[in-house]
């Protein structure tokens, strides 16, 4: 487990003080702004872990995507306990059924083809995804807040 530094703790902390707050009765609003919230935080602890001391330089970075393995591997790096299950739900691509689709998938089908299954699950589950998403932000936070002190 490694410490973030002061300047990646500065930041996290900032990005974590936007956290973007639920829509009363919007429920696929407040998962597509929750669940990008939820990739802009884990970019930029996988940004952080990619620039490790020792780690070898990669061009064009800045905007990688979340591979789930790599995820893994940043999370692991800074301590943040996140199972490997629970990420899966997050991110996993191949997670396509009706009724068990990732969050990524989700947000997939309603960023690109505004479909209104994947529109109509999202409000049936939002109590599970929110808390998901939630125990993530709160997970990272976690780990920011206790190393800062």
């Amino acid at each position: 487990m490694t410490d973030f530094s002061r300047q990646q703790r500065y930041a996290l902390r900032r990005l974590l003080s936007r956290q973007p707050l639920a829509i009363a009765g919007e429920p696929v609003a407040t998962f597509l702004l929750s669940y990008i919230f939820i990739e802009a935080l884990l970019q930029t602890v996988g940004r952080y872990y990619r620039e490790r001391p020792g780690a070898k330089p990669k061009v064009g970075t800045a905007h990688d995507k979340l591979q789930l393995d790599v995820v893994q591997r940043s999370l692991k790096y800074f301590g943040i306990a996140i199972t490997a299950d629970l990420l899966g739900q997050l991110l996993d691509s191949g997670a396509k059924k009706r009724g068990a689709k990732s969050h990524r998938n989700l947000r997939n089908g309603i960023v690109h083809e505004w479909s209104e299954g994947d529109q109509a699950e999202v409000a049936e589950r939002s109590a599970r995804l929110h808390a998901l998403h939630s125990f993530v932000v709160q997970a990272v936070a976690k780990r920011v807040l206790v190393q800062g002190a």
